[in-house]
């Protein structure tokens, strides 16, 4: 998991309760966190410039998470249908939506 999305994961849950957090402190144990580090900067510079290349937008962090799997190899599970804009752009990015 990036550990943007963990960021996210938490943002998520303080704005919950504590048991929520407790939770996912308890979820995060068990899973190996990717950082974003120079590689993922690099594709986030190049992700960034494709998809301006197509007049899109996308909010950084989505981006940094994008990126982070793509440097990684990892299949990105979401149900946010702005990674749909992403992976239409960059075809190395792989999805799955967790609900469907």
């Amino acid at each position: 998991m990036s550990r943007l999305t963990c960021a996210e994961l938490y943002a998520y849950a303080f704005r919950n309760n504590a048991k929520v957090v407790d939770r996912l402190d308890d979820f995060l144990n068990g899973v190996y966190i990717c950082d974003f580090d120079e590689s993922s900067a690099r594709k986030y510079g190049e992700v960034h410039a494709r998809l301006a290349e197509r007049g899109l937008t996308m909010e950084s962090v989505d981006l940094m998470i994008a990126a982070t799997a793509i440097v990684h190899d990892l299949l990105l599970v979401t149900h946010d249908r702005d990674f749909d804009v992403i992976a239409a752009a960059i075809p190395e990015l792989q999805l799955i939506d967790w609900v469907n």
